[in-house]
């Protein structure tokens, strides 16, 4: 009987994803006749690419638009994605759909990573957006050292979705500044927002092109600019977090970079997250260093 076994990653638009290459490439360091491929799922897909995973598969990935969209779908939810409301891995037990959060200690994995000194700690934070990948953040928010501390102030057009998200980080204990009112109050944004503690963006890469940064204008793509005076300040040694990895880097990230101020990447994200996806579906420790040898390779080529 062959040993392969499939898992892949799913969402719409997929073609970009760097995922086949981190899990395919750890595949083969760890000796495994297995394969993972990128699927093109949109939500109203999603239920039937399930309902077909028969017992050759072993886990899923998942991106936008599906991390939200699959809770339903699934038998059992661990309490991490539960709080956040957001499964970003889909694995099976005795023929049970699980799903998992990893973007959370992804999060913190990449934050720490760049942090200034071992024992910083985000006294104040800036959050820009307000989906799944923002309320990933606040949880990671939580966990950093002194994360139960931070005060968290969040930039989103939508004043429902802030609200929503406020709420969600008064429950992991933050103080997330001005909720209810202060958050519609803060969505105008100052350049003091840009100078916390930690920054973290979970727009798209190209939400930032054609901003004219450092003053930006019009990040969200849709000409309305959430910033209000448009200054983004001296970013100091604020620490940024941005989600984005294609592309790399964001007009965002260009400006830290030039003010040498530490930069925690989407490719660091996209590395640290895949790492507790394949050591939840192989129950095997990752090899960390050949999965970052590849991704640094992939990127520094260009073919993101």
């Amino acid at each position: 009987m062959s040993n392969v076994r499939r898992a892949g990653v799913l969402g719409s638009p997929i073609s970009h994803s760097l995922s086949p290459l981190l899990h395919n490439a750890a595949y083969q360091e760890l000796g495994l006749d297995w394969q993972y491929r990128a699927y093109d799922i949109t939500r109203g897909q999603l239920a039937d690419f399930l309902n077909g995973c028969d017992e050759t598969w072993v886990g899923l990935s998942l991106t936008m638009p599906l991390k939200e969209a699959v809770l339903p779908l699934l038998d059992d939810i661990d309490p991490l994605a539960q709080r956040v409301g957001a499964a970003n891995t889909v694995t099976w037990a005795h023929g049970k759909r699980v799903g998992s959060n990893t973007d959370v200690a992804g999060m913190v994995a990449s934050i720490k990573s760049v942090a200034p000194a071992t024992d910083w700690e985000p006294g104040t934070a800036t959050v820009i957006g307000a989906g799944a990948t923002a309320r990933s953040a606040l949880a990671a928010i939580a966990l950093l050292p002194g994360g139960e501390r931070c005060e968290v102030t969040i930039i989103a057009r939508r004043p429902a979705a802030a609200l929503e998200l406020a709420h969600m980080g008064e429950q992991w204990g933050l103080k997330v500044q001005g909720a209810p009112e202060g958050i519609a109050q803060s969505l105008s944004g100052t350049s003091h927002l840009w100078q916390a503690d930690l920054v973290v963006s979970t727009l798209p890469g190209d939400a930032w092109e054609g901003a004219d940064l450092p003053c930006p204008q019009h990040v969200d793509g849709t000409g309305e600019h959430p910033f209000g005076d448009g200054t983004l300040g001296d970013v100091g040694q604020t620490l940024l977090m941005d989600v984005a990895y294609a592309p790399w880097p964001t007009r965002l990230t260009q400006v830290w970079q030039d003010a040498r101020a530490p930069v925690a990447t989407g490719a660091d994200l996209l590395l640290w997250q895949a790492v507790g996806q394949i050591e939840m579906m192989t129950g095997l420790k990752a090899p960390v260093d050949r999965m970052r040898q590849v991704l640094s390779a992939r990127l520094a080529a260009g073919e993101s």
